[in-house]
């Protein structure tokens, strides 16, 4: 199930700022200004979430770019940035694929990286761009989906004695990492917005 995590910014606080400046408020609220001040905040947050969201966890900037949902304000002075996307999987990751000595028969696995007389002893994924994840029972299969090329590769953990008992490995979905940058950066923008709207106001009178 795909979930969806949306951050709406708007102009709500307009309101509260009626008996300071009158009826200038009134007609900020349906104004170009206001909705200019939204856009203006939404713009930078959506960098600066985006940013935080990948400064440590190693995918790229536009595989959460196709993730993401921009709808700037146009009529009225609301914007959203909506991320989607579940566990993502370590295709989209770097790997490196680990071995040891198995013996001259051992034909390898050319395919991942192992050559003859050797075989499979894990993965090193770089999940976290300051540390890799070294897990020697974790191996890769091809994937048959996605039209992206990480998405065509899985990262897998054998649970039991037989071939399909195996466990697919995920990392960070988008959506966990929006949802938490955005915990962090909720009251800034809030204050960014209402200052933008303030500077508004005071050009408008």
């Amino acid at each position: 199930m795909t979930r969806i995590l949306d951050v709406t910014v708007r102009v709500a606080p307009i309101e509260a700022m009626a008996d300071r400046v009158g009826r200038a408020v009134e007609r900020l609220a349906s104004a170009t200004d206001a909705i200019d001040a939204v856009n203006l905040v939404t713009a930078k947050y959506d960098e600066v979430l985006r940013a935080g969201m990948i400064a440590d966890i190693n995918l790229s900037d536009a595989y959460v770019r196709s993730k993401t949902d921009l709808a700037f304000a146009l009529r009225n002075p609301e914007a959203s940035i909506t991320v989607r996307g579940d566990l993502t999987i370590l295709g989209h990751y770097p790997r490196t694929q680990l071995t040891q000595a198995a013996g001259k028969r051992s034909r390898g696995d050319p395919s991942r990286g192992i050559p003859a007389g050797s075989k499979q002893a894990g993965l090193s994924v770089g999940i976290k761009r300051s540390t890799p994840t070294v897990q020697p029972k974790w191996f890769s299969m091809k994937l048959r989906r996605g039209t992206q090329a990480g998405d065509k590769v899985g990262v897998f953990v054998r649970v039991g004695p037989g071939r399909k008992d195996v466990r697919h490995i995920y990392g960070p979905s988008p959506y966990s990492l929006f949802r938490f940058q955005a915990s962090k950066h909720l009251d800034q923008i809030a204050e960014e917005l209402q200052a933008e709207v303030g500077r508004s106001v005071e050009q408008a009178l």
